[in-house]
């Protein structure tokens, strides 16, 4: 099904890719988005949408997500970059990334 260029549903199309991209065929594809080696005709991926790509990179254990998170880190240093960084780097899925995020977020909410 072919979305209409730069329309509500190629972003609708966009977003169920990337929570249902869990295969290695599906991740390669989120890669290869992310360094411009393909491209969606009539789709900006904006930095919100590269950290919504890295997230689900780094959700599924990609080998390159912790250099993906450190260089898109440097390059956006806003808020909403640094919320990214975080979102990605809590996604890692092993259990000690998740107990100190968990540990974290708990010691934060304590202390308000």
């Amino acid at each position: 099904m072919a979305a209409p260029l730069g329309q509500e549903e190629q972003k609708n199309l966009f977003f169920a890719f990337l929570g249902s991209a869990r295969t290695s065929w599906g991740q390669k594809k989120i890669y290869a988005l992310l360094t411009h080696q393909i491209k969606i005709p009539g789709y900006v991926i904006d930095q919100d949408r590269r950290w919504q790509m890295i997230t689900a990179l780094s959700a599924t254990d990609h080998p390159q997500a912790p250099a993906l998170i450190a260089k898109e880190e440097k390059a956006d240093k806003s808020f909403m970059g640094q919320q990214g960084a975080i979102a990605s780097r809590a996604a890692l899925p092993n259990w000690l990334n998740k107990k100190k995020w968990i540990d974290e977020f708990k010691s934060e909410m304590q202390a308000h």
